[in-house]
């Protein structure tokens, strides 16, 4: 059959050629690496960029984007001994690897750190600071890293209102390109999904790129 007009697959009915981040979003939907809210009366799923994402749904996405780039060691399995306790992580339930697998995967690959007082937050936003943090570790633990550093006399636009180490990563990840395509916006506030997606696109793109 012959087709005069192109045709377009979106993973998500809200996200179209002309939103933000389009290409991230579907890109990492296609990989099964982010999934939608769904599916509804009709099958379909939305992806909702606008919302946040939780702590512990982060943990979840990296693996995922890291697995997809074909680095080993990121796949989380049922009844692993647990490296760390989290005082506010729950029981473990032995039918479902999310989060409890997934929060010790990341943690043991020293990618994520719970807070001094024991504890992991799990079900809280995810701060863009702590984005950027996460995904500079991920990608500083990997041999050999992708990763650049930034030369003497570079200056970032991120991390001005960011703890020292937060803003140490983001001077890192701005300049090897992982904030492209973000705006600029206040590193301890939450981190959409739309730009938590354009940030794993970003590292995908760095991790598969020749």
């Amino acid at each position: 059959v012959a087709l005069d007009q192109s045709i377009t697959l979106y993973c998500f009915t809200d996200v179209l050629p002309d939103s933000p981040n389009y290409d991230a979003i579907q890109g990492l939907g296609s990989l099964g690496i982010i999934q939608g809210y769904g599916p509804d009366g009709g099958g379909y799923f939305q992806f909702r960029g606008t919302n946040s994402v939780m702590r512990a749904q982060y943990t979840k996405f990296i693996t995922g984007a890291l697995n997809a780039a074909g680095e080993t060691g990121y796949n989380p399995v049922e009844g692993m001994a647990a490296p760390v306790t989290f005082s506010d992580l729950g029981a473990d339930n032995p039918a479902d690897l999310y989060p409890h697998e997934f929060v010790w995967t990341v943690w043991s690959h020293g990618i994520v750190k719970g807070y001094d007082d024991g504890t992991f937050r799990p079900y809280i936003p995810i701060q863009r600071g702590h984005v950027i943090s996460m995904t500079v570790r991920a990608l500083q633990g990997i041999e050999p890293s992708p990763l650049m550093e930034p030369p003497v006399g570079y200056m970032p636009t991120w991390g001005n209102d960011m703890l020292p180490e937060h803003k140490a990563n983001a001077r890192i990840a701005e300049y090897n390109g992982l904030l492209d395509n973000i705006p600029l916006a206040s590193g301890v506030a939450s981190m959409p999904r739309q730009e938590v997606a354009q940030v794993m696109w970003n590292m995908l793109n760095l991790l598969t790129a020749p």
